[in-house]
């Protein structure tokens, strides 16, 4: 169970607050560099979507929200009725997880990984589910088969980003996918907020 917690927590990683605006949807290809220095200039985004992992032959749905402040991450589970999973929280300066009982601990990476079965890329996550890339490591661009998506390479994972739309200036994707061997994570934004 802790297991199954804990990779639903690490996957996302993809959340009542008024919406920022509406979406419009975008054709992935018409997305150029002044949208990506757009989108890492923005240092607070708060979103919230559904998560599914499959690792091997096991897989977990969850709700997320997932807040960021300039360099904190907060990202909260919770079941499709509402009731809160756990909470994990993250910075340069170290990992937390609050659990159902409100206990919150910093945990190693070490320990992450030991519990999960995997080393989650956190700190790329945040990149990510916004569509660009960590601009600490280089990336590999890829080919998309579909109008609406783009893909690429970054430290061994591959990145689908499929579904995009403009809100507020920035261009975003609503569909977010994450694979490395035969670990999985795919977000789903349903909704950006303020």
């Amino acid at each position: 169970m802790i297991r199954c917690l804990f990779c639903l927590l690490m996957a996302m990683t993809l959340f009542a607050c008024a919406s920022v605006g509406s979406l419009e949807p975008v054709v992935a290809n018409s997305i150029n560099d002044g949208n990506t220095r757009r989108v890492l200039a923005v240092d607070r985004w708060h979103l919230v979507g559904r998560l599914s992992v499959r690792h091997g032959n096991q897989s977990w749905l969850s709700r997320v929200e997932w807040r960021h402040i300039k360099r904190l991450d907060v990202l909260t589970l919770s079941t499709s009725l509402g009731g809160v999973m756990a909470k994990l929280s993250f910075s340069t300066d170290g990992v937390y997880l609050t659990n159902t009982d409100g206990y919150t601990r910093m945990i190693t990476q070490v320990e992450l990984e030991s519990l999960l079965g995997y080393s989650p890329p956190l700190q790329q996550l945040k990149y990510w589910v916004r569509g660009v890339a960590d601009p600490a490591f280089g990336f590999i661009p890829h080919d998309f088969a579909v109008a609406d998506g783009r893909g690429f390479e970054q430290t061994r994972w591959q990145i689908s980003l499929e579904r995009y739309y403009r809100l507020d200036g920035l261009v975003l994707p609503k569909k977010i996918v994450a694979e490395k061997g035969d670990l999985k994570i795919k977000l789903m934004v349903d909704e950006w907020l303020s």
